[in-house]
């Protein structure tokens, strides 16, 4: 075998390895790119139209007042999976600022009082319970899956708090929404809103 020949063939053999490993990293990033498109993207709202409405029922319990709610929808492609939402802190909300409370975070059912995580699939809306405001009596009725007793003190605070949301998955970014919800003793005059960033 000549030396030309055996330089081609030599340079055939390089430009195979470069050629695998360029197709190599090619195919990793669409991969990595395809991944990043196809992912869930959960998107926490409250709209005050809707989500604070007037509610009564029996089951689980007696109740007879107003119910405050968010949605929870996914955005992305594919679905997010084992999703579970939470507030992660409660803050009493002044003309002056803000002042934190006691509350360290509890996991918030969703509508029908269930805490199981959910496959939240693209298009479909859940809502959770947030709080609930009693006819019957005064008081705030939190929605905590775990009850401290430190919490208690917080049942009878008139005025603004500022719950902070937070929607996770196994497989995507958290999202996160801040709810002010007014109270001041008397159920008609619930009033609910995000604040504005």
């Amino acid at each position: 075998m000549d030396c030309d020949t055996l330089q081609a063939a030599r340079i055939g053999a390089e430009a195979a390895i470069v050629g695998g490993i360029v197709a190599g990293i090619l195919s990793g990033a669409y991969q990595h790119f395809r991944d990043w498109y196809a992912r869930p993207k959960l998107k926490l709202e409250f709209d005050a139209n809707a989500d604070k409405f007037e509610a009564a029922w029996t089951s689980g319990g007696p109740f007879n007042g107003v119910l405050i709610r968010v949605s929870l929808r996914n955005q992305g492609k594919t679905a997010a999976q084992n999703c579970r939402v939470f507030v992660t802190s409660l803050t009493s909300q002044h003309p002056s600022g803000s002042t934190p409370t006691p509350f360290t975070g509890s996991q918030i059912p969703w509508a029908g009082w269930n805490f199981d995580p959910r496959s939240i699939q693209k298009g479909i809306v859940f809502y959770v319970d947030l709080a609930r405001i009693s006819k019957e009596g005064p008081g705030w009725q939190f929605t905590f899956k775990e009850t401290r007793a430190k919490d208690e003190e917080l049942k009878g605070y008139t005025g603004t708090y500022r719950f902070r949301v937070a929607a996770v998955a196994d497989n995507c970014e958290p999202n996160y929404l801040d709810v002010d919800v007014d109270y001041n003793g008397n159920w008609n005059n619930l009033r609910a809103w995000t604040p504005s960033k």
